[in-house]
């Protein structure tokens, strides 16, 4: 990761591995055909987009009997979830650079 990226950045501020939650963003917004990552900052710009609809599915999935997570124990798994959110809502706050297209 490069230090002065905005993933860096937010992995400082959150106090949590973000790009560690990529694998349960995408499986969360798979089940509503929405393909997301949490890789860079192009994903940041469309996680703002659709910041409402990724956290009603967080929501959604805390109180679902069948969760993405569950080969763990429940428990763990709405911790993560939680944990999620809270990255959702950081980079919600985040304010991105518009790219620039050459």
């Amino acid at each position: 990761m490069i230090p002065n990226s905005t993933m860096h950045k937010l992995t400082e501020i959150t106090g949590l591995y973000v790009t560690e939650f990529g694998y349960l963003l995408r499986g969360v917004m798979k089940r509503r055909g929405i393909e997301i990552d949490l890789c860079n900052d192009e994903d940041l710009r469309e996680i703002q987009k659709l910041s409402d609809d990724i956290l009603k599915a967080l929501d959604e999935e805390i109180v679902a009997d069948n969760m993405i997570e569950y080969a763990i124990h429940r428990d763990t798994a709405i911790h993560n979830l939680k944990n999620l959110k809270k990255v959702i809502n950081e980079i919600c706050k985040l304010k991105l650079e518009e790219e620039t297209k050459c």
